[in-house]
């Protein structure tokens, strides 16, 4: 296995900034990536790579062109932060990956005021479509964004057909939503020369309706699957009851945990001044509880 790389020393000051300020509570808002006891949840992204500021990825993401973050630590090192990972795999496969890549793991807030809950459990929250506004809403997204996708026509009235008919029946939520248009065969949303991007799709409708995120529930959407004739499947490693993902659409609703304190809300970068991800150095260590001093420890 690789070495764990080694962190660039951030100042001393910048070692868990404070989320008790004048600054964090006008950056971080009414987010609603909080806690059970609603304060701001510290969430992980890996990497590979050293960067002040993130950057939506590949529109070929299971919610389109997006960063992703989980609540999870075995979730992060175990598929994101290993060369076995199923997401690591998969990008050495296209060449997004190259060499012999080391890991860091990356704690943040991230700012979603206004999220799409994906959650079927409804523990989270649920988005919910009426006839009072949002739906008219969603339908207007739909034609808007279709624009830009190529030969869409038959894809956008056989969606939106879904949309009037559910409501007919009841009401539509956000993961009845993406269900329908993520299923297989019917929708064709084609961009950049690439079939198939569904996702990218729905995740454009949902930031054109005024979402700035997507909360998702990571075991429903990796844990144990069916397959044809019910065909168990296995679950990605450390996805588990209670793992979740964050999916923010914008860079400026990420900040490090060791933000130097000033949590510009117009500035993308993480850490505002400091040079690098300022990651932890070893992802495959990395528990909720111990950041901070693996982060010391690298001073």
């Amino acid at each position: 296995a690789p070495e764990a790389p080694v962190a660039a020393k951030p100042p001393v000051a910048a070692v868990e900034a404070a989320t008790d300020t004048p600054e964090f509570k006008a950056w971080f808002g009414g987010s609603k990536v909080v806690d059970a006891d609603g304060k701001p949840l510290v969430v992980y992204h890996a990497t590979s790579r050293d960067f002040d500021a993130f950057k939506p990825g590949s529109p070929d993401g299971g919610f389109g062109s997006s960063m992703y973050f989980s609540n999870s630590t075995d979730d992060i090192n175990l598929n994101y932060a290993n060369i076995e990972g199923p997401d690591i795999a998969a990008r050495m496969a296209h060449g997004e990956v190259v060499g012999d890549p080391q890991f860091s793991v990356m704690p943040v807030y991230i700012k979603m005021e206004n999220p799409v809950y994906l959650d079927p459990s409804g523990k989270t929250g649920r988005t919910v479509f009426n006839e009072t506004g949002s739906v008219v809403q969603l339908l207007e997204a739909i034609d808007d964004v279709a624009v830009d996708f190529y030969k869409s026509s038959a894809s956008v009235r056989k969606l939106k057909d879904f949309v009037r008919e559910s409501l007919e029946h009841g009401e539509l939520d956000a993961m009845g939503f993406y269900a329908e248009a993520k299923r297989p065969g019917r929708y064709y949303f084609n961009i950049g020369g690439k079939d198939r991007r569904n996702a990218e799709f729905i995740r454009r409708v949902f930031e054109k309706m005024g979402f700035d995120g997507i909360i998702a529930d990571a075991y429903h959407f990796f844990g144990p699957s069916r397959g044809i004739g019910g065909t168990p499947g296995a679950a990605m490693k450390g996805v588990t009851p209670g793992t979740y993902h964050y999916i923010p659409f914008e860079p400026n609703q990420i900040k490090s945990k060791f933000n130097r304190g000033t949590w510009d809300p117009t500035d993308p970068r993480i850490m505002y001044g400091i040079g690098g991800a300022a990651a932890l150095p070893t992802a495959g260590a990395l528990m909720a509880d111990d950041d901070d001093d693996l982060l010391k420890s690298s001073m």
